[in-house]
């Protein structure tokens, strides 16, 4: 057995894991508990989505909790990316950054509304939650003190305490997401949106 993060892979005697389809079945698993949630999604109806027998998981997943926690893992993996993305890419303007980055964070959170909200009933889920939050917030303290720099008021003058707020920020709308169904959850992500949209006409194009 090899270590990837909380996702662990078991390596068969006979083959070497196929990372694509390891990826395929990530990908499927993400959409599968994000539209059912953790209780009615099942390894064979992960695997008949992604065309693979049953027993295939189990060569990449040792079983449906590593695999929900892997697509957790996975979901802020590519939000965590898109945040050092944002920062790194300074020769495009920042509003225009703050946009892009705005809507990756939208179609996770849309496409995963189910597992947010299972993350946030389970004790286990919540410490989950709170290191990938953290490692989300260091890729994000830079792109803040950039628009700091440029207007925005979102996080204050002592450069202590930028993580702990964009922290807070950051926790409080997913927790008042993680609130709401159906057309409430829709109209929160709107004001989020707008709300975003706004602090951004501080800074200039």
């Amino acid at each position: 057995m090899r270590t990837r993060g909380l996702c662990y892979i078991l390596s068969p005697m006979s083959r070497s894991p196929d990372e694509e389809k390891r990826r395929r079945i990530l990908q499927v698993s993400f959409e599968a508990f994000g539209e059912l949630g953790y209780k009615r999604t099942t390894i064979k109806h992960i695997a008949d989505r992604a065309g693979i027998a049953p027993g295939s998981i189990y060569t990449y997943f040792h079983d449906k909790d590593t695999l929900f926690l892997c697509a957790i893992t996975e979901i802020w993996d590519r939000f965590s990316q898109a945040a050092l993305e944002a920062t790194e890419n300074q020769q495009i303007a920042f509003r225009l950054r703050a946009e892009a980055l705005f809507k990756v964070a939208e179609d996770l959170v849309r496409r995963s509304h189910s597992l947010l909200t299972g993350i946030f009933a389970v004790p286990e889920r919540r410490d989950l939650l709170r290191r990938n939050l953290e490692k989300a917030c260091r890729h994000l303290v830079p792109f803040f003190e950039e628009g700091q720099r440029l207007g925005l008021t979102l996080v204050g003058s002592e450069p202590a305490f930028h993580f702990y707020q964009v922290k807070i920020i950051l926790s409080g709308v997913l927790w008042d997401l993680a609130l709401v169904d159906g057309e409430a959850f829709e109209t929160e992500l709107a004001y989020a949106r707008s709300a975003w949209l706004r602090e951004l006409e501080k800074v200039a194009l």
